[in-house]
């Protein structure tokens, strides 16, 4: 799923059964993405002062609400970072796999990007790849 949880209500359901990384909004409005074991917010580029082109993404494998499996869910503060995390999938997707298999995970990418074009320019990892453990 390519969604957040601002414009879908069952991506904000499926994005809550994070234990670690979250969306929530700043005091001040924008959303922005808080890592729970660390205590850093993150927020994009485009809602600092003065704004930068860079942005911040959530990926992970959470559990479907069915409960029929899971599935893979990205989506930036802003349109840019989705490009970010899309980049990183295409690029990294082996590096990832090893990493985490087929188990739950989450992960904040960081991406700067090209304005005009939103291409991304580079794409790191923010955060460590949080394996989630299934519930039981």
């Amino acid at each position: 799923m390519i969604c957040g949880p601002r414009i879908s209500e069952p991506v904000a359901q499926v994005l809550a059964q994070d234990p670690v990384l979250q969306f929530e909004r700043a005091s001040d409005g924008p959303w922005t993405l808080v890592d729970r074991r660390t205590g850093v917010v993150y927020r994009s580029g485009q809602d600092q002062d003065p704004p930068t082109t860079s942005d911040v993404a959530y990926l992970g494998r959470l559990p479907r609400p069915d409960g029929q499996g899971s599935l893979i869910v990205f989506t930036g503060i802003h349109p840019p970072d989705s490009l970010g995390a899309v980049h990183l999938i295409c690029t990294q997707i082996s590096e990832l796999y090893g990493q985490v298999g087929t188990g739950n995970f989450s992960v904040l990418v960081g991406t700067q990007y090209e304005p005009g074009t939103n291409e991304p320019r580079q794409v790191e990892l923010l955060t460590p790849l949080y394996q989630l453990l299934e519930e039981a």
